[in-house]
C-alpha cells in the first residue's frame, strides 16, 4: 500500500522541476495543479495517461469540483503529511495546489507545489495559513495508508 511518506517522497522528487503551465513532464515542467497528477502518475495511483487538461490559468475555483470527483476530501484538522492542499490569496478564489509534508529542516508543516512567480520551479518552504494565504480544503489520495 501507498503511504504518506511514499506521496512526499514523490513530490520532493519533483523539486527543481521548472514551472510551466499545464505541463506534466518531471524535470522539465510543470504546473501546480499537475503536481497532484505527476505524483499520482509516479505512485500508480492513476494511470499513466490520467490528466486533467484545459483549465484556466486565471483562478476560478473550477478544479474543485474535479479534486472531489478524485481525491477523497478531509476536514483541515485531519489533513497530514501527503494531502493535496488547495490554496487561495486574499478574497480571490481557489487558485493554488501543492502537497503537505514536514519540512526536513525545520520539522514544521511545509508544502511542496509549483511556485510560478517567484522561484518558477517546484519547491517546498515551510506552510502558515495566514489573512494572506488561505485555506481552501484538502483532499486525500485514494489508496494511500492514512496512518503516518
Amino acid at each position: 500500500m501507498t503511504t504518506r511518506a511514499d506521496v512526499v517522497a514523490a513530490a520532493r522528487s519533483l523539486l527543481g522541476t521548472p514551472y510551466a503551465p499545464h505541463q506534466r513532464t518531471p524535470g522539465v515542467g510543470i504546473d501546480c495543479a499537475g503536481l497532484p497528477i505527476v505524483v499520482a502518475r509516479l505512485l500508480g495511483l492513476k494511470e499513466a495517461s490520467f490528466d486533467v487538461n484545459g483549465y484556466s490559468l486565471h483562478p476560478d475555483g473550477s478544479l474543485i469540483p474535479l479534486c472531489k470527483e478524485h481525491l477523497i476530501q478531509v476536514p483541515r484538522e485531519e489533513m497530514g503529511d501527503g494531502d493535496v492542499l488547495v490554496l487561495k490569496w486574499g478574497k480571490g478564489e481557489a487558485q493554488h495546489f501543492g502537497i503537505l509534508a514536514t519540512h526536513q529542516t525545520y520539522g514544521t508543516r511545509s508544502i511542496i507545489h509549483a511556485e510560478q512567480l517567484r522561484h518558477k520551479q517546484v519547491v517546498e518552504h515551510q506552510l502558515a495559513f495566514t489573512a494572506h494565504t488561505r485555506f481552501v480544503a484538502a483532499f486525500r489520495f485514494p489508496g494511500v495508508e492514512c496512518r503516518s
